[in-house]
């Protein structure tokens, strides 16, 4: 959050102009000058969301590194055997 924003932000919290969590975070997203979507385009190869057919390789990595980091740590010697299953 830029500094500009965060002030921005501040002010209307003060003078009671958002009320909710839903209006404090359209403002953080929104806002025409300072929000997210106006300062950046979150999409494509240097945005920073993700598509949901990425979600299952990346959650698949995540779980085998959880599991052998661990034994790896511990200098356990294993065989592993890693099926994958996808719905298609």
């Amino acid at each position: 959050m830029t500094e500009t924003l965060r002030r921005l932000v501040i002010s209307k919290i003060q003078k009671i102009e958002l009320k909710t969590l839903a209006e404090f975070m359209a403002e953080l997203l929104h806002n025409k000058n300072f929000g997210y979507y106006a300062t950046r385009d979150p999409l494509g190869s240097i945005g920073d969301c993700t598509t949901t057919r990425e979600i299952p390789q990346i959650f698949g990595e995540l779980t085998g590194l959880r599991v052998l980091h661990p034994l790896q740590q511990r200098e356990f010697l294993i065989t592993m055997r890693i099926n994958e299953r996808a719905e298609r």
